[in-house]
């Protein structure tokens, strides 16, 4: 039987921060990869901003319902920074590989 009373220690500081940075700039690139091949690039850019607001959204109400619903979680303003830094990171890399990788070519 595993004890789930023992604390969870992390491996470096920051770990958290760094889930939350990875987790939302896959998310990222996989949503924007999947637009880009399915409308022409000339919609890329209003979809960069509507990506972006829509990550940053979902972060924040991830982070209230975290705090409201869950007793051994809490809200952490800092993991709404990490996701909107991944998010843009994960956009902006999509982005840029559009035309290098050829996203927006149908198979």
């Amino acid at each position: 039987m595993e004890r789930t009373d023992l604390p969870t220690v992390p491996i470096f500081p920051f770990q958290d921060k760094l889930a939350h940075f990875v987790a939302y700039a896959g998310l990222a690139v996989l949503w924007g990869a999947y637009w880009l091949r399915r409308s022409a690039p000339s919609f890329w850019k209003p979809f960069l901003l509507i990506l972006l607001l829509s990550g940053f959204i979902y972060g924040i109400i991830i982070e209230f319902l975290q705090a409201q619903i869950t007793q051994s979680r809490s809200a952490d303003p800092y993991d709404v920074v990490a996701n909107t830094v991944g998010m843009f990171i994960g956009a902006t890399a999509i982005f840029l590989l559009q035309s290098k990788v050829g996203l927006n070519n149908k198979v």
